[in-house]
This record gives structure tokens, sequence and C-alpha cells, in this order.
């Protein structure tokens, strides 16, 4: 599946309701439904506040696809070159107050959500991949 949204803030939620479909739809259970739901709002939230430097009408991708045993995501924008991963491995051991300040504990929680995170940029656009396990310890009702 694959959801492309505009770089504004209230097309978020767009994304939300399409992801909850999809994901009930291969029966992934509450809790790694929660777990994406977190880790697409902050990089969402990420990419759209800090990764274009103009006013300009930027398109944000979302690739979905579920494997027997995996979710992957992968998005893709045009915004300034930034490695989350990186980013991630430069707060190591920093408290969550400084992170607060400094901004990154989005980052830090998507980081320890998902079993595996992927990044490259590949000419004008950064290509980010998340990788979630599904969990076989919680099951829906």
């Amino acid at each position: 599946m694959t959801i492309e949204i505009t770089n504004q803030i209230k097309e978020i939620n767009r994304v939300h309701r399409s992801l909850d479909r999809y994901l009930r739809e291969k029966s992934l259970g509450e809790y790694d439904r929660k777990k994406v739901s977190i880790a697409v709002d902050e990089i969402l939230s990420n990419i759209i506040s800090y990764a274009y430097q103009d006013q300009g009408r930027h398109l944000i991708r979302i690739n979905l696809e579920c494997t027997e045993d995996k979710l992957i995501l992968e998005f893709l924008d045009d915004g300034k070159p930034f490695d989350p991963i990186e980013f991630i491995r430069n707060t190591e051991g920093r408290s969550a107050e400084d992170l607060d300040r400094i901004g990154g504990l989005g980052l830090k929680l998507v980081g320890r959500l998902m079993d595996r995170l992927d990044y490259l940029r590949q000419g004008n656009q950064n290509k980010l991949t998340l990788e979630l396990n599904y969990s076989k310890n919680y099951i829906d009702s």
C-alpha cells in the first residue's frame, strides 16, 4: 500500500486512518498497531516540521508492506538530508530532559519501538525504512 500526502500537519490524520484500516485488514494486533502509529506520527511530524526550508508544497510518500512476519514502512521525502539513525547514535547517553530541550526524544522512541531502521539519501530524496517484527505475545480479543 502507498499513501501520498503533502507537507501539512493535518495530513497525518488521514495517514492514521488509512494505516489503521490497512493494519486491521492484515490482522496486526493492537499492541503493534499502537507502536506503528506512534512511529508514523513522529516521523511524519519531523519531516513536515523540519525537512523543508521553503513554504512550498512537497510530496511525502509512505510505502507499507506486510510480510508473513514483519511490517515494512518506507518514508520518502525531498527535504534536506537528515539521517535519523546517525542522530540517534550521536545523542546516546543524553538525558530525556536534554533531548527534550534540543529535540530528538521522539526519534529515540521510534528507535526503541521499531526492530530495524535504515536510512539512505538517493538523489534529492531521503528514504527512511522502518521494520517491525510482529509481536507474538499480544493478541486482540
